[in-house]
């Protein structure tokens, strides 16, 4: 799974996973198929999540909202975190889907999103519109090998985006970075990846 994962090169990084098991082949392929659907579904993750913190919603392009369920590499993705707000943004942080790699055959199957810190495309300015910096990325990995079928989280470089038009944004991705340092971002990822592989 690490060759769909960024190099950690500076600042935090935040891992976590969980898997599920199954009796036969078949029952592992069926899941696999389910638990795919699930990380496809980045509207859902909140509910898939069953944590109250998050919420995640697709842009296709700078204005139109994408059609549930379908990804595209270059598609954004608009998040309400239970944070301070981004001052006149809304209280909105915002990522673009780097890459959606998939690799499928009988022996071994794996679906990989990689999502980086964005500009907000809704507006005219170019300032990544994300408590961390454009360096940061998170994957989120969905694999099956044999008779099992886990879910990955892996957030690398994560450094406070201090590059902001605004002295408030400055100080509140400060604030946030060092939450999730301490752990704070920790349980939304890993409710993710827990639900994820719920049977």
């Amino acid at each position: 799974m690490n060759e769909h994962i960024p190099k950690q090169i500076k600042g935090h990084h935040l891992d976590c996973r969980d898997s599920a098991d199954f009796a036969g082949l078949d029952q592992a392929n069926e899941f696999y198929e389910i638990a795919k659907n699930r990380l496809l579904s980045i509207e859902q993750w909140d509910d898939i999540s069953q944590f109250p913190a998050a919420t995640f919603s697709l842009y296709q392009d700078h204005t139109n909202l994408a059609e549930k369920n379908t990804l595209t590499e270059g598609a954004y993705v608009k998040i309400k975190v239970p944070l301070p707000s981004r001052s006149n943004e809304e209280g909105y942080d915002w990522v673009q889907i780097e890459g959606i790699h998939v690799n499928e055959d009988k022996a071994f199957k794996r679906i990989a999103i990689t999502l980086r810190p964005s500009e907000d495309p809704t507006q005219k300015s170019s300032e990544t519109a994300h408590f961390f910096t454009a360096n940061a990325t998170s994957t989120i990995c969905v694999e099956q090998k044999d008779n099992v079928v886990s879910a990955v989280y892996a957030g690398r470089n994560q450094s406070p985006n201090t590059d902001t038009s605004s002295l408030s944004a400055e100080i509140r991705n400060r604030i946030v970075t060092i939450g999730a340092k301490l752990g704070a971002s920790y349980p939304q990822w890993k409710a993710l990846v827990n639900g994820l592989v719920r049977k």
